[in-house]
């Protein structure tokens, strides 16, 4: 073969494997769409579409796939597939159960009858899709419209509802007698109004704003499993707890965090707003707010028996709650319960201490050297930490080295997040069991971050930043990071 020949069939291979690649590329681009379109599909087919008394412009029916999750890692003829779905219509939400068959196609729910029996045991308020094992917001709407319930037995006054006094440093029930003075505040000093946030719809169109369905859109928040109980935060100011077999509502958890609001990102001056009590204005469709918007993590710390949910707010606000879930599904009278459920929420100014030195607000803390940070007024009023941001990650709940105890001590870890007022990469370590700040590690240099800038702590020759979640390595395998 001479030089001509063999250079022409170098050429033709090397086109030959060009045309291969581009083939390989196109295929790639085209079974990701067909994934894409399959999903979306499935989405849609998952959505029930029922004509209720409450809601006959059939707004609750234009509804989007927010997340998916499931109660179990391995498919089975036993699954179930937990989906959040929402309408920016009136801002409604629901969760929604769906049986699934061993290959993951939906399929009619069975359950065993009193002689052992399979049998049929759909939502038979969602007729024509017997794949749906509940609806929660179904199920509520069955609740409220039970003609054999006494007119004053709502549904929303049946449900178990907590929230975090912030002045008691305890949980208690959300009931306007049981908050603080701040919080009645923050809710306007209106008894009606918490009652509308509870659920109760009767001043709807009168004194609040019309809605839709009975829980509030779930956008960004994953349904999240965990021993037969389903986890989802949404935004209508609560953290949802359902069984995961009957959809019944265990108990929601409104925290103090979202009572009122700052913006940290867009000022440094000025005082908190109120928050938590827009869920009832008229013009919230134009006007609507981010709340429990983000991830949560569960760990069971067996030192003291306890089931840890630690969870922060996302686009909802600044800062991280938790509650202990042990025992949960036993517990009769969640409310009465309601100091041993709520554990601690920070930033919490009671709690974390605080003196006036100079005519401003500084945290005195031993175990933490920061003798030169300084809260104003205006961010103790309600983030008291200077270095916390939106957290969008889900906490990390893990044992870390303490040679002065037990060899680890249970903590929580997460990023500050983004829009802090210093808009410095911080790392948080906080006691798991009081919501102690342990260690706060700066993870660039201070002077980054100049306070002295206007507007806010951004210094654009450095540029704004925060830390997302952080990864934690296990080197040696034994439980202790």
């Amino acid at each position: 073969m001479d030089k001509l020949s063999l250079i022409r069939t170098t050429n033709l291979n090397l086109q030959y494997h060009l045309v291969q690649m581009i083939a390989r590329w196109w295929l790639a681009i085209l079974l990701s769409l067909h994934l894409i379109l399959f999903c979306t599909l499935l989405a849609i087919a998952l959505t029930p579409h029922t004509v209720r008394a409450d809601d006959p412009d059939c707004s609750a029916r234009l509804r989007t796939a927010a997340a998916v999750s499931f109660d179990d890692q391995k498919v089975g003829p036993d699954t179930l597939l937990y989906q959040s779905v929402y309408t920016e219509m009136n801002w409604a939400g629901d969760i929604i159960a769906t049986c699934l068959d061993v290959r993951g196609d939906k399929t009619p729910c069975l359950c065993e009858d009193w002689s052992g029996l399979l049998e049929e045991c759909s939502d038979p308020f969602t007729p024509g899709f017997p794949e749906i094992k509940w609806s929660a917001d179904t199920l509520a709407w069955k609740i409220d419209t039970d003609l054999n319930k006494d007119p004053e037995d709502g549904w929303w006054r049946r449900r178990k509802i907590i929230t975090y006094n912030d002045q008691a440093m305890k949980g208690v029930p959300f009931d306007y007698l049981s908050i603080s003075d701040k919080q009645r505040k923050w809710l306007r000093h209106d008894p009606d109004l918490l009652a509308f946030i509870r659920g109760d719809r009767s001043l709807e169109n009168i004194r609040f704003r019309k809605r839709s369905s009975y829980y509030g859109d779930f956008i960004h928040f994953t349904p999240l499993w965990y021993s037969s109980i389903l986890l989802a935060g949404a935004n209508d100011g609560m953290l949802h707890v359902f069984d995961e077999q009957s959809g019944h509502e265990y108990f929601s958890y409104v925290p103090n965090l979202l009572y009122s609001k700052w913006h940290p990102e867009t000022s440094t001056t000025g005082s908190p707003s109120e928050k938590l009590a827009l869920l009832g204005d008229t013009n919230y469709q134009e006007n609507h707010q981010f709340y429990v918007d983000g991830p949560v993590a569960v760990t069971y710390l067996e030192d003291r028996a306890t089931t840890i949910l630690a969870g922060s707010l996302g686009r909802g606000g600044l800062g991280i709650y938790t509650l202990n879930l042990f025992g949960i599904r036993e517990t009769d009278d969640i409310e009465a319960h309601a100091a041993d459920i709520v554990m601690w929420e920070y930033p919490d100014p009671s709690r974390d201490g605080f003196q006036i030195i100079d005519g401003r607000f500084a945290r005195v803390d031993p175990a933490v050297d920061e003798s030169t940070d300084t809260y104003s007024e205006t961010v103790t009023a309600l983030s008291t930490d200077p270095y916390l941001g939106r957290v969008f990650g889900a906490p990390k709940i893990v044992k870390l080295p303490f040679p002065d105890e037990d060899g680890y001590r249970w903590c929580v870890v997460f990023g500050n997040g983004y829009h802090s007022l210093n808009q410095t990469p911080v790392l948080y370590v906080l006691d798991a069991y009081d919501g102690s700040l342990i260690r706060r590690v700066l993870t660039t240099k201070q002077e980054e971050a100049d306070p002295s800038v206007s507007g806010s702590s951004c210094n654009p020759e450095f540029g704004c930043n925060g830390l997302s979640s952080p990864v934690l390595v296990d080197e040696n395998e034994d439980g202790i990071i």
